[in-house]
């Protein structure tokens, strides 16, 4: 049995309240942006996606919080099978909420630069920018260059 120092408690519930206020607030938002017609727009469209990310960020975050809460209460020190997991999921999450900023960066950069190219402000094109990328980047992983010749690896 280890000994957990008595301020790790208090500091957990000082995560937990913001991070609980975040997935709710979230939720809401989200929820708002689905209902309402006026919000259908490319602009709330990538909103809606970071908001997603932010979600799903702060769900991964809440779990973790609450998993250790409960073990600095059990003043148990331990690894579970799920621990790795939920670090990685925190890295995953967090460079999809990444990935979110980057696509509005670039949407914004294509407003202003190309500002006559009506495709490039499209649903279509923004929703194909946001769902297809991260398929391209998982599939480049599995392809290796070798001498100007591209060799595709099949896991």
């Amino acid at each position: 049995m280890t000994i957990v120092e008595s301020w790790f408690i208090p500091l957990d519930i000082l995560m937990i309240i913001p991070i609980t206020l975040a997935v709710i607030l979230g939720m809401i938002f989200l929820i708002v942006i689905s209902i309402d017609k006026t919000c259908h727009t490319v602009p709330m469209m990538f909103t809606a996606n970071r908001l997603l990310s932010a979600f799903v960020l702060g769900c991964v975050l809440l779990s973790l919080c609450v998993f250790t809460l409960i073990n600095d209460l059990r003043q148990v020190q331990y690894q579970d099978s799920l621990c790795v997991f939920r670090g990685y999921m925190v890295y995953a999450v967090g460079a999809a909420q990444n990935y979110s900023n980057a696509v509005e960066a670039f949407y914004r950069y294509v407003l202003v630069v190309y500002p006559s190219r009506l495709y490039f402000r499209s649903i279509r094109f923004q929703a194909l920018i946001i769902f297809t990328a991260p398929l391209k980047v998982s599939v480049m992983k599995r392809m290796k260059c070798r001498s100007n010749v591209v060799v595709s690896t099949v896991a």
